[in-house]
């Protein structure tokens, strides 16, 4: 990442999967971040531990976008969400390496009656884990 920027507001992106049925319930769009300190051998995403972009031959692991960019691009997908309850799920890499970010696309969510996920190992400080919004519980 670039370090001319604030790190609240923008971070590094692996992917955006759309109309996902398998990290949680219903249809969701699912943000995969990059970096983990963990390194897993068995990690599921191995493109997302590195917190930077990655070439590889044809392919480009990783964009930096601002909370705007990320929430116009789940807000693309609101017609799902609308007939599906709302579904967003935010995986890693680690998604607390890049707190500001997480919280500024999950702050708004309940006010748009977007259910929200996160799936992080807690592998970070305790003062990232105080900038993400507590996860509401899913309607009954």
């Amino acid at each position: 990442m670039s370090t001319d920027h604030n790190p609240e507001k923008i971070g590094m992106v692996l992917n955006v999967e759309r109309s996902s049925i398998h990290d949680g319930a219903g249809f969701r769009t699912v943000v995969f971040l990059k970096g983990c300190p963990l390194r897993c051998q068995w990690c599921s995403t191995p493109e997302s531990q590195s917190p930077a972009v990655q070439q590889a031959v044809g392919k480009t692991y990783g964009q930096e976008m601002t909370v705007e960019q990320l929430l116009a691009e789940i807000r693309e997908d609101s017609i799902f969400y609308f007939h599906s309850g709302g579904r967003l799920t935010v995986p890693g890499g680690e998604p607390l390496a890049q707190a500001g970010l997480v919280a500024g696309v999950l702050r708004p969510s309940p006010t748009e009656g977007l259910h929200t996920a996160t799936e992080q190992s807690l592998a970070t400080p305790f003062g990232p884990i105080e900038k993400v919004p507590p996860i509401p519980p899913p309607p009954s």
